[in-house]
């Protein structure tokens, strides 16, 4: 049996549920199959095959639900890593290279699925690009976006700018990331960034294939797409502030974010709509 549209998720990712459950009512429960990475770890038969530089991969589930690589039709890419729960008993460096191991077998399934995979796998992440903060305000600026000035330092007791706010990045365990403001006095000795200075309005902006879906969507499209050519991100969003002061470009990023979380009927559908154009296209 094809599967039209294969969600990979962790359990507690609630867009992927959201955008599941969507694509459910529009196509029907057979066509679409929304898996766990529980799931996935526990599937009591794989078969991963690479043999004159063509990928077959047959996994079959526990419910014995099976998903061949040649019979999927879109995956809606969100694993971020195995937690290989087979060997939790075992010592930590033991369980680390069992993670590495399911690691290295998902990225090379995933990258040779001959489907379409939304956001498909990079030497930066599975489901994510985990990219520096520099290397992000770098490619868009490549994009045509305009970005933050800031300055990091590892000991923010020796270092201070005028005007400037210190940041703290925050990585959650979904790979979301996002930058907080921290009292001077306590901030102590540990890394933090320092931003320009920042207005308080602030406006984001979902990528979702070729939609850009927020009040400055529209205004910011053009660089949005090229961001999108640039990175290889399917689905993204990107944190815009109004700059203080006089002088270049009004609006200024503020970071980038390449593993968002919404719930709202106007981003999901985006997300859909991005799964069904390549559904479309495939089929043409």
């Amino acid at each position: 049996m094809v599967i039209d549209f294969l969600v990979l998720c962790h359990a507690d990712d609630r867009t992927a549920l959201h955008v599941g459950a969507s694509l459910r009512r529009r196509h029907g429960e057979g066509s679409v199959r929304v898996v766990s990475s529980d799931e996935v770890e526990l599937a009591p038969r794989w078969a991963h095959r690479l043999e004159g530089g063509v990928t077959t991969t047959r996994l079959q589930l526990s419910d014995g639900t099976r998903l061949d690589s040649g019979r999927l039709g879109v995956v809606f890419n969100r694993l971020l890593t195995p937690r290989a729960p087979h060997f939790q008993a075992a010592g930590r460096e033991d369980h680390g290279y069992a993670v590495m191991e399911l690691y290295a077998l998902w990225l090379s399934w995933l990258e040779g699925l001959p489907c379409p995979v939304m956001n498909a796998p990079s030497v930066w992440g599975l489901g994510t690009q985990r990219r520096s903060h520099g290397e992000w305000l770098a490619r868009a600026a490549e994009a045509g976006l305009a970005g933050t000035g800031y300055r990091f330092t590892t000991d923010a007791r020796r270092f201070g700018v005028r005007g400037q706010t210190p940041h703290r990045r925050v990585v959650d365990v979904m790979g979301g990331v996002h930058f907080e403001p921290v009292a001077g006095p306590s901030v102590g000795r540990r890394p933090c960034v320092y931003f320009e200075s920042l207005g308080p309005e602030r406006s984001r902006i979902l990528v979702a294939g070729r939609r850009c879906v927020g009040p400055l969507g529209e205004r910011f499209e053009e660089s949005l797409m090229r961001l999108r050519v640039i990175s290889g991100l399917d689905l993204f969003e990107v944190e815009l502030c109004r700059r203080i002061g006089a002088g270049g470009p009004e609006w200024r990023l503020v970071a980038v974010d390449p593993f968002p979380r919404f719930e709202d009927s106007t981003s999901v559908a985006a997300c859909v709509e991005m799964l069904e154009t390549a559904s479309r296209q495939v089929r043409s």
